[in-house]
């Protein structure tokens, strides 16, 4: 434990500032766009709309934060070659500080950004409240995979970088873009559906504590919850965890 809390705190003293000032930009961001939209266009409350356009590119920050903490470590291997901990507790380390500084980021532009806006007056605590969780923990969902997606073609980038030089780039991320492309096709497919809508969980229910925004439904969609398909889910970041580890272990240690 005491190993684990140094490497965070090692965490904490590199890349703070980055958190901090990515929730200061994301707030002058939505305060400026709001200030300039209000006086240009007939919207109701454009606070809303700048606020969904920071936690979506926070969501990109997140993957560009995690990449640079694992580049400049792989700069000076020394760090990784003469720790105690093996290379899973180094990158878990790294993903833990970066999800929670994500979470608190999230947390903190969607209350400022969501709690006074004019489209959810009449809604009432809890469902403002409600609707805080329900995207700071789809965003978070989203967030791991995208994490560890850019754990494993990092792995692979360097890997290729080292016998092809700055054609890896090219490879790694064409790869990325045909994988991509063919997990959407297999996700809207109907064999998706026949393996892993099962066990279907309806949250229908939830939809009553969420707040209507100006008779929009785009805060109200919740779909069903499907056992397989989230135990499916969990062993997949799992193994894209290990797989990733694994092979950036062997990186690292040719």
């Amino acid at each position: 434990m005491k190993n684990f809390l140094g490497l965070l705190r090692k965490e904490w003293v590199l890349y703070r500032s980055w958190w901090l000032l990515a929730i200061i930009g994301g707030l002058i961001f939505i305060y400026c766009g709001e200030y300039f939209l209000e006086r240009r266009t007939d919207i109701t409350d454009p606070r809303v709309i700048f606020t969904s356009w920071v936690l979506v590119l926070g969501t990109f920050f997140v993957v560009i934060q995690f990449l640079a903490s694992i580049h400049n470590d792989l700069k000076t291997k020394e760090i990784w070659l003469h720790s105690t901990s093996s290379i899973a507790q180094l990158v878990g380390v790294k993903i833990i500080f970066t999800l929670t500084s994500s979470m608190i980021f999230l947390i903190i532009i969607s209350v400022i950004g969501l709690f006074p806006a004019q489209d959810f007056i009449e809604a009432t605590f809890m469902q403002i409240l409600f609707l805080h969780f329900w995207t700071v923990a789809s965003l978070f969902i989203m967030q791991c995979m995208f994490i560890l997606l850019a754990l494993l073609f990092l792995t692979l980038h360097v890997y290729l970088k080292k016998h092809i030089g700055h054609f890896a780039f090219i490879i790694s991320s064409g790869s990325f873009i045909l994988i991509m492309k063919l997990w959407t096709e297999f996700n809207q497919s109907s064999y998706y559906a026949k393996i892993l809508y099962h066990g279907e969980i309806s949250t229908e229910g939830l939809t009553a504590y969420l707040p209507q925004s100006n008779g929009s439904s785009f805060f109200t969609i919740i779909g069903s919850f499907y056992v397989v398909e989230g135990l499916a889910y969990v062993i997949g970041y799992y193994l894209l965890y290990k797989l990733g580890t694994k092979y950036l272990e062997k990186v690292v240690l040719r």
